[in-house]
């Protein structure tokens, strides 16, 4: 049986993949999709933005399996690393936009990726918990542990 920060670490995971996919399906709209005047935009850009969209969610699928059904202490470790390039590449775009408007920037595309930063988190955090620790080392709890967090 699962612990309980491992089963909410799955819903919400999935709850994240699918807002992630769905702020970056609403970039490629916003910014490749609609006719402009850009002569950088050729006929491949879309097709290989969603070929990265699919890549993100093969591993990002691949990666809550290994956390939820497979426990695997690697996937933690993979997810943490993507977090901190995560951060690193926001934290860069920030400080270019300060640089040119000499402001903090709030557009949706500085706004969206903060907050995904923000969940992958709390997703971390419910990761570090002593009994999601247990699950990841393969450690199953005690029936009797198990049956008592039932009932509480």
């Amino acid at each position: 049986m699962q612990p309980e920060p491992i089963r909410w670490f799955g819903t919400l995971y999935l709850l994240w993949i699918v807002l992630a996919i769905g702020g970056e399906a609403w970039f490629v709209y916003l910014f490749l999709l609609r006719p402009n005047d850009s002569p950088d935009n050729g006929p491949l850009v879309p097709v290989a933005t969603w070929i990265l969209v699919a890549v993100h969610l093969a591993l990002n699928l691949a990666l809550r399996h290994y956390v939820v059904a497979r426990p695997r202490r690697i996937a933690r470790t993979i997810f943490m690393a993507l977090l901190a390039l995560g951060f690193a590449f926001w934290t860069y775009k920030t400080g270019q936009g300060i640089w040119a408007r000499r402001a903090l920037p709030m557009a949706p595309n500085m706004i969206f990726p903060a907050l995904s930063l923000a969940a992958q988190l709390g997703l971390i955090w419910l990761l570090y918990r002593p009994d999601a620790e247990a699950w990841l080392r393969g450690e199953t709890p005690d029936p009797s542990e198990a049956l008592e967090s039932t009932f509480r």
